[in-house]
């Protein structure tokens, strides 16, 4: 089961400006955004099979 914070996708830089940020600051948030995208990625995984399933069994 996901964790409350799994819900809660980070699509902040945490109120500073790109530009504000050091390369070290935009490397991490790159690192976060990418992980942000996998998680995302696993949800519609996770639901385009249950979708095909359901599909298997109202197919008769």
């Amino acid at each position: 089961m996901a964790s409350d914070e799994d819900d809660f996708p980070i699509l902040t830089n945490q109120g500073k400006s790109l530009g504000d940020m050091s390369i070290e600051e935009l490397n991490e948030y790159i690192a976060s955004l990418k992980s942000e995208i996998n998680k995302v990625e696993n949800v519609i995984n996770t639901k385009k099979s249950a979708k095909s399933a359901a599909d298997d069994i109202f197919k008769s």
